[in-house]
């Protein structure tokens, strides 16, 4: 929980990837699992202190896939059905496609930003996000391409130069669209 310029937020994060592994535990730190009843619960309890936005941040998906599961729409939409304000998500180091759900938007993944796989263009594709806020509400958010080059060096691309990387979140998002 903070604030930014009169503006509170709380952010939660869940790790459906390595939480076995790295998950916390009794008497150790690590990651909160991706489970949807502790997600609820973060939920409900994030909103006790009123903050004017939560935002979930979703480890989750499986990797070199362009189109969230079922199952990653079914969480992100009852994490907004239950007062997320949106939802970002990483892991499949693919860009994935977005939804507005309810009129909140959903950023299923924003692609590597800095990482070391350079085999795939796919894979040396990101993005990150710019969020506008006005009246304590998301009122738009930008998508920035990024290229990672050099091994670790993400560059902000150029509307031209950007377009391949938007294309494939327009193409994910219209499967998303798709299916219902």
């Amino acid at each position: 929980l903070f604030e930014v310029k009169g503006v509170s937020f709380a952010f939660l994060g869940y790790d459906g990837i390595t939480a076995e592994d790295y998950g916390a535990g009794p008497n150790w730190a690590g990651t909160c699992p991706l489970r949807m009843n502790l997600v609820l619960e973060d939920l409900a309890r994030a909103k006790q202190g009123d903050p004017d936005l939560i935002i979930p941040f979703f480890h989750w998906s499986e990797e070199y896939v362009a189109v969230p599961s079922a199952l990653m729409r079914q969480i992100a939409h009852q994490a907004i059905d239950n007062g997320a304000a949106m939802v970002l998500g990483s892991h499949p180091h693919w860009v994935q496609g977005v939804e507005w759900y309810k009129g909140k938007p959903i950023l299923y993944s924003l692609g590597n930003f800095v990482f070391d796989q350079e085999w795939s263009f796919e894979t040396k594709q990101g993005m990150f996000t710019e969020i506008v806020i006005r009246n304590q509400k998301i009122a738009r958010v930008r998508l920035v391409p990024v290229l990672i080059e050099d091994y670790n060096r993400p560059r902000i691309l150029g509307m031209a130069e950007g377009l391949p990387v938007l294309q494939r979140v327009f193409d994910a998002t219209d499967e998303i669209k798709a299916m219902g």
